[in-house]
């Protein structure tokens, strides 16, 4: 147990070498793993040190610790999946945000002169805007999955 942490401890990460340190102390003094981790709430959840105190009281600690460090690695890389699978759609709603207000900036000022006058550009302007809100009405109407 001491040459895995010690081997953890030579990690190039400062906050991980003093954490490691404090443990490697702990556990030569006498305390459990599970101790020792418990000194350290900010680190280690109250889920993860009862999972290595049960570990410890049915001498089963090294197959709950490869376990363990398996969830850690598959929640980090599920982590990683959403966070990507977010990204674009987020692209595309800033994209559009800034889109709309570009727009907005653009023709608003001029909209009550067009609402006036019979100006074919105005008129045009004004039946792109008629599109563009049957085309939000179309796409709010949709069911969530159709969406896509």
């Amino acid at each position: 147990m001491t040459d895995a942490l010690t081997t953890l401890g030579e990690s190039d990460q400062t906050k991980i070498q003093k954490l490691v340190a404090l443990l490697l102390r702990d556990i030569n003094s006498g305390e459990s793993l599970s101790r020792a981790m418990e000194a350290h709430p900010e680190t280690f959840n109250k889920f993860y040190v009862t999972l290595i105190r049960e570990a410890e009281a049915a001498a089963n600690l090294p197959l709950v610790l490869m376990q363990l460090a398996a969830e850690i690695e598959r929640k980090f890389h599920l982590n990683r999946k959403v966070k990507q699978a977010l990204l674009q759609p987020t692209l595309i709603m800033f994209t559009a945000m800034i889109a709309v207000t570009f727009l907005l900036v653009l023709s608003c000022p001029n909209l009550p002169h067009c609402m006036q006058s019979k100006d074919k550009r105005c008129l045009g302007l004004l039946a792109g805007f008629k599109r563009l809100l049957n085309l939000l009405k179309t796409v709010a109407a949709l069911p969530p999955r159709l969406r896509r």
